[in-house]
């Protein structure tokens, strides 16, 4: 508890007091900040102007770099965007086809929906065989359309597995496939 002047009547009030005894003023009584507390609001301040001036320039750097870009280049990028597109859309509409042969669709889980930079789409499920066991297996998509699976199409999954399915540098989209909610 320490003593401070009343804002009113100037008379001598507690820290812990509401109101002054001598005049009735409400005391209001503000703690120092430490030296700490301010440095710290300063190199945050400091940290967000920081931020915001290189978020502008990252900004201005794309703003820059699109205007550079030939007529050509946008053209090309508009329409890999697009082939991009067309390419998710081909592989789940391959996925429900897979789910869509099953024995009972409703135990269809897909775990990885991975497509190559050779327009290959290659699934990996878990879904109930005949015995009613659910077990994991795997299937390719060609981009020719055929849907190749591991338990049927064995020489002819297997060769395009090995050598289109384990390549990097395609693109996993299941967590794309799963917000379609088709699947």
């Amino acid at each position: 508890m320490a003593l401070i002047n009343c804002k009113e009547c100037n008379a001598q009030v507690s820290t812990e007091a509401k109101s002054c005894p001598h005049c009735g003023a409400k005391v209001s009584f503000k703690k120092p900040v430490s030296l700490l507390v301010k440095l710290f609001l300063i190199a945050l301040g400091i940290g967000i102007v920081g931020a915001t001036i290189d978020s502008n320039r990252v900004k201005e750097a794309r703003e820059q770099a699109e205007a550079a870009k030939s007529p050509q280049q946008k053209v090309k990028e508009e329409s890999d965007r697009k082939k991009h597109e067309v390419l998710i859309q081909w592989g789940i509409a391959g996925a429900m086809q897979l789910k869509n042969g099953m024995k009972d669709p409703a135990t269809f889980e897909l775990t990885s929906l991975y497509l190559t930079p050779t327009d290959f789409a290659c699934y990996e499920y878990r879904a109930k065989n005949s015995f009613g066991a659910i077990l994991p297996s795997s299937a390719v998509l060609t981009p020719k359309g055929k849907l190749l699976l591991r338990e049927r199409d064995n020489g002819a999954f297997a060769t395009n597995w090995n050598k289109e399915c384990t390549k990097p540098g395609g693109e996993e989209i299941k967590t794309i496939a799963a917000r379609t909610g088709l699947l």
